[in-house]
């Protein structure tokens, strides 16, 4: 049975023509990292329907979920680490793909308020300061689409999760700067082979 790595972007929404999550998706998915496939899966911006598509990913037993997100609002690359139980679009005046606004609230009545994510990241920010890539750990990715999706997976999924959260891509940026896609690019692929080796250590 091929053992996988499930890689996961998210289509352009809201006023980005562009998703670099989802362009990176692409780029590494069936890409071999040492005993792994990575599976790539570009989800829909839809509020409604993304608890069932982990669900769908779930059942197909990946030994390690990756999910790649975009924020406007970073200059540098995040690890988040938490999913919040609330969902606020009010805030930011926005509505998924399919034109809808969940009302502002929590995401589950009984979940709990934060949800950490226990998996240890030290590996992968030792690859990221060895190669002096920008990056910043976070408890705090928003109200919308990426803490959903956070949150979802964390109470779904125990086997190994990391989110990464991407600047917004500028054609003019500086070769070493993250907002440029080849560091990107650099930084996924050096995500991978750190999961892939964290892995296969745990047996």
């Amino acid at each position: 049975m091929t053992r996988t790595i499930a890689l996961l972007g998210v289509e352009p929404y809201g006023r980005h023509s562009r998703s670099v999550s989802k362009e990176l998706c692409q780029r590494f998915d069936h890409t071999a990292v040492r005993s792994f496939t990575v599976r790539a899966t570009v989800l829909q911006h839809n509020v409604r329907t993304l608890r069932q598509r982990l669900l769908d990913l779930i059942s197909t037993e990946p030994e390690f979920i990756i999910a790649l997100g975009l924020n406007e609002q970073t200059s540098s690359l995040l690890l988040e680490r938490a999913g919040q139980n609330v969902i606020d679009y009010e805030s930011e005046q926005m509505v998924d793909t399919m034109g809808y606004r969940p009302h502002t609230g929590k995401i589950e009545a009984d979940g709990p308020d934060t949800i950490e994510n226990k998996f240890d990241t030290t590996r992968i920010e030792l690859d990221f300061k060895t190669t002096r890539i920008p990056y910043k750990t976070s408890l705090d990715a928003g109200t919308t689409f990426n803490n959903l999706l956070i949150y979802h997976t964390l109470r779904l999924w125990n086997r190994g999760f990391v989110f990464l959260n991407l600047p917004v891509v500028d054609g003019k940026a500086d070769v070493r700067s993250v907002t440029n896609f080849a560091v990107q690019e650099k930084a996924v692929s050096m995500l991978l082979k750190s999961v892939a080796l964290g892995v296969d250590a745990r047996g």
